[in-house]
């Protein structure tokens, strides 16, 4: 491996700030005091529970008076950390409503020093001369020895998934009672949050639970067997020993079983595994399979050591395909397959189940994913909080336009990127997973099941089980001086490929956050529920008429039960469980 130069190792990194600089973002007011809203419509009478929400809520830190020291967060997946929790209360037609920062702390250390270290997606703190970098550097590296454990249960933001009932690392006394919540980012750091207040309470990573796990990242999104009692994740450590840990915990006693640690690609050749960025994975009843699309780590990860940005250390191979690395739940078998398909990336999995083929005898493996051909998303999502009024869409045509002037192709990705103009397929890939010869003989193809598609979810209780709807977000454009940009809620048949879509009368833009499936207790129709969406309003008279509310949708036909208005203000949020006001059943993300 050659050394490259200081200079090539920011390359990218000042791309990414150039691209970024321009970005607009607002703040998140929290309510840490609790507050009753009244219901607009009318809540189903068995829907009681809390619904979690977690994304970013803070993009400005610190005094914009003039002369006050003040940092702007360029992409939407730096944003700090801010939960959001609805408990629903149907017998009142009220929800109780709170709301919390939850990485004060971490903003408080960004604004003291900007070059203390701090990592990121795509946000470039350390912007300064090659001096100034160093000691960002230095301070990254004086860093990786220090206990999660013992900081400031704020001192980090973490900010993508959040999950009730997770199990927690089996050292810790006093919380097998507890109702527990706990959030979780493409790093391996979690975070213990107050089910109520929430507070942050405690910051610990997965080698917590069992030193082995202890790689630099892992995926946001773990996979929790309903049946076993289990939850799944991946580790991945960089630099000169890398590795793929796939592992479980058991719910009851927190031990951890390695399933597999996966250097090579179990081809002829024992290619090396690359390093890649991993957002979410697919668990079967028999199979963990973790989706690695070319989007690879450069220097096999020394370029994330040195500049600590995620998108600026990242590189892309369209010509290469995304791997499946097959591993066997059963942890005397481990790695079983690395099967090449499309070149594709994806943020999300959706659903997971094998079964045997009678004719053959092979074991089949159905696995839904939201797959995009090129890999412009992670660049183009800095602005994701901002839809376009229909008003401005003439002058963000022409700043588009402008854009391409100046467009270059650095480490495999175009930059500026062009604006999101549609979401990826849901597609269904079909692996089939040769009984004799798993490695050499395995085959896989996907089809299409829907176009323009991301967020995907289904009923929580059709794990590993043919399932017939999906519930998902789709993006619309919008036109110039008629309607705003749209992230919008659609339903798909799967058996008839009818789509159900929610449009609300209105010529403003908007962005309904991640559907999340409530079902009926004791329903029997897989779509006898609700659909809960934190929808932001993007008004065309101006930002001062901005407002969000929790809309409340038949799942069926996808009418409208219930709004409950928040506030002026917009808040996006990438991911959320429900949960009963017992947490014995919860909504797994």
């Amino acid at each position: 491996m050659s050394f490259p130069s200081l200079d090539q190792f920011f390359t990218q990194v000042d791309s990414i700030a150039e691209v970024q600089k321009n970005s607009c973002h607002r703040n998140v007011v929290e309510v840490p005091d609790p507050i009753w809203i009244d219901v607009q419509g009318k809540l189903p009478s068995w829907l009681n529970g809390v619904l979690y929400r977690i994304g970013p809520g803070k993009f400005i830190l610190g005094d914009q008076q003039e002369g006050a020291r003040s940092i702007t967060i360029t992409h939407a997946f730096d944003g700090l950390a801010y939960i959001h929790r609805f408990e629903f209360d149907a017998a009142q037609q009220k929800v109780r409503y709170n709301s919390r920062h939850t990485a004060k702390a971490y903003e408080k250390e960004v604004l003291e020093n900007p070059f203390g270290g701090h990592g990121s997606f795509g946000t470039v703190y350390a912007i300064g001369a090659a001096w100034h970098r160093f000691m960002d550097f230095l301070a990254r590296t004086n860093k990786k020895d220090i206990r999660y454990e013992d900081m400031d249960p704020s001192s980090s933001t973490v900010s993508v998934t959040l999950t009730p009932n997770f199990p927690l690392p089996s050292a810790w006394d006093g919380t097998s009672q507890q109702r527990i919540l706990v959030a979780k980012t493409d790093h391996n750091i979690l975070q213990k949050v107050h089910h109520d207040t929430l507070e942050p309470e405690r910051l610990f990573d997965y080698s917590s639970y069992d030193p082995r796990l202890n790689g630099r990242l892992c995926a946001s999104h773990h996979q929790h067997d309903d049946s076993t009692l289990e939850a799944f994740n991946v580790t991945m450590s960089i630099g000169p020993d890398t590795c793929l840990k796939v592992f479980k915990i058991d719910d009851a006693t927190s031990a951890v079983t390695v399933l597999a640690e996966i250097r090579d690609n179990l081809d002829a050749s024992n290619t090396p595994f690359k390093p890649a960025y991993i957002h979410s994975f697919w668990m079967t009843q028999h199979y963990v399979v973790v989706p690695i699309s070319p989007i690879h780590f450069r220097n096999q990860g020394l370029d994330l050591a040195v500049s600590g940005n995620l998108m600026g250390s990242m590189e892309w191979h369209q010509d290469e395909p995304t791997l499946f690395y097959v591993v066997s739940r059963d942890p005397s078998v481990g790695h079983i397959a690395t099967i090449p398909v499309d070149s594709h990336f994806a943020f999300h999995t959706v659903h997971g189940r094998d079964f045997i083929d009678p004719a053959t005898g092979h074991a089949v493996l159905e696995l839904n994913t939201q797959a995009f051909d090129g890999c412009e998303t992670p660049f183009q999502v800095h602005n994701i909080n901002n839809v376009t009024r229909a008003n401005d869409i003439a002058a963000r045509d022409q700043d588009e336009a402008d854009r391409k002037k100046s467009q270059k192709t650095v480490h495999g990705f175009t930059t500026p990127p062009s604006r999101l103009t549609t979401f990826g397929d849901l597609r269904r890939y079909r692996v089939v997973l040769d009984k004799d010869a798993p490695q050499t003989s395995s085959t896989a193809s996907y089809r299409v099941l829907a176009k323009n598609a991301e967020f995907a979810r289904v009923h929580p209780s059709f794990q590993f089980k043919d399932y017939r709807y999906v519930y998902f977000n789709y993006f619309v454009a919008g036109v110039n001086g008629q309607q705003g940009e749209r992230y919008g809620l659609k339903k798909i048949d799967l058996l008839d490929g009818q789509e159900t879509v929610w449009q609300p009368d209105t010529h403003n833009a908007y962005m309904c956050s991640e559907p999340t499936f409530v079902p009926r207790p004791g329903a029997t129709d897989e779509d006898d529920g609700v659909v809960l969406s934190l929808t932001s309003v993007f008004d065309n008279r101006g930002p001062e008429h901005d407002h969000c509310y929790m809309l409340v949708l038949n799942a069926t036909d996808f009418s409208e039960f219930a709004r409950i208005p928040l506030g002026q203000f917009t808040a996006t949020t990438f991911h959320g469980s429900f949960v009963d006001h017992e947490f014995i059943t919860n909504s797994y993300n």
